[in-house]
């Protein structure tokens, strides 16, 4: 949870609080629509895909990549996803 959490902190130093807050936000009510209607993706999964940046997947995702690897580093058994 720690290391999904500071990489929210490094994307507020990277992006700015108006960049941050704004992805926040939408993501957020994406999460919400997707729990309470069923509607969409959440913005939390996410597949690895060989050649795509870090950076052209979603704040929820990019923090739980980083969460997973953590995870994985640590000796847990967690599977990330992959394409």
């Amino acid at each position: 949870m720690l290391a999904h959490e500071l990489t929210h902190c490094a994307q507020y130093q990277a992006w700015g609080p108006g960049v941050y807050f704004a992805r926040g936000l939408i993501t957020q009510l994406r999460d919400l629509i997707h729990r309470s209607l069923r509607l969409g993706s959440s913005p939390y999964s996410y597949r690895v895909k060989a050649g795509k940046p870090f950076q052209s997947y979603g704040m929820e995702q990019q923090a739980q990549m980083v969460e997973d690897r953590y995870r994985q580093s640590a000796g847990e058994d967690h599977p990330i996803p992959s394409a």
